[in-house]
């Protein structure tokens, strides 16, 4: 039976000295693979509607017998060339697709999944390096785990400022009256920025934002799988510093 969707490509690996096995997500049908016949080919008609990270339109069909499905046609829709020209921002976009392959729930649609993913692949495009933190974030409220920071858990008083601790289990804030402390360092700006993007703003500390709520998201999931795409961008950034001059 022949299918139509659109798919972001989240990863792909060889298969044969011609052909790929690729992993990608579609909002009608979720993560699905398929075996590209043919893909590694110079004359192959998919061409960069395969690569990793592009935006394509495509007609599958699916096997009783495999997991695998065929693709049968494809169009590209978007190459996001911008992003693939700087270290820092194709490694944030690697990470958003790492974490959607690992993470996400299988066999069912994954329509605001795939939403999220496009809308910060659109705004690495536009140089915005902080759209993994913004993505994650949101992907933790899809999956039911979004942090309530707009009332002190405790007191239940709103907070007009960042709260002095989450709980981890549940995502509550607590105001530092309550908490009868106050945070400080690496927490205390991971805390700031979980109060600036519940609010609409763009955090301050992406690093530190994208290592906490990747951390938050893995103990609601229950599982332990790194994401190897974030060790990567943590070096390429460190990479990318601007020398000072002496």
């Amino acid at each position: 039976m022949l299918r139509k969707t659109s798919i972001v490509v989240l990863h792909r690996f060889p298969y044969s000295d011609s052909s790929w096995v690729l992993k990608a997500l579609s909002p009608e049908f979720g993560v699905l693979s398929f075996l590209v016949k043919g893909g590694k080919r110079g004359e192959s008609s998919f061409k960069a509607c395969l690569d990793p990270l592009a935006e394509s339109d495509i007609v599958f069909s699916d096997s009783s017998k495999s997991e695998l499905c065929f693709l049968r046609e494809a169009s590209l829709r978007e190459w996001h060339p911008t992003l693939r020209n700087d270290l820092v921002l194709l490694a944030e976009a690697q990470a958003a697709a790492e974490v959607l392959l690992r993470f996400a729930p299988q066999g069912l649609p994954l329509e605001a999944e795939a939403g999220i993913l496009r809308e910060a692949l659109r705004k690495l495009d536009r140089h915005d390096e902080t759209a993994l933190s913004v993505f994650l974030f949101k992907l933790s409220e899809i999956w039911g785990f979004g942090m309530n920071v707009s009332e002190c858990a405790v007191c239940g008083k709103p907070l007009s400022e960042p709260p002095a601790s989450i709980r981890e289990e549940s995502g509550e804030a607590v105001c530092e009256a309550c908490a009868f402390s106050r945070p400080a360092g690496k927490l205390a700006a991971y805390l700031a920025d979980v109060f600036r993007i519940s609010r609409g703003f763009l955090p301050q500390e992406p690093g530190e934002f994208e290592s906490r709520i990747l951390r938050y998201l893995r103990l609601h999931l229950g599982v332990q799988q790194e994401v190897r795409s974030l060790a990567w961008l943590h070096e390429v950034r460190g990479l990318c510093v601007p020398q000072k001059k002496f």
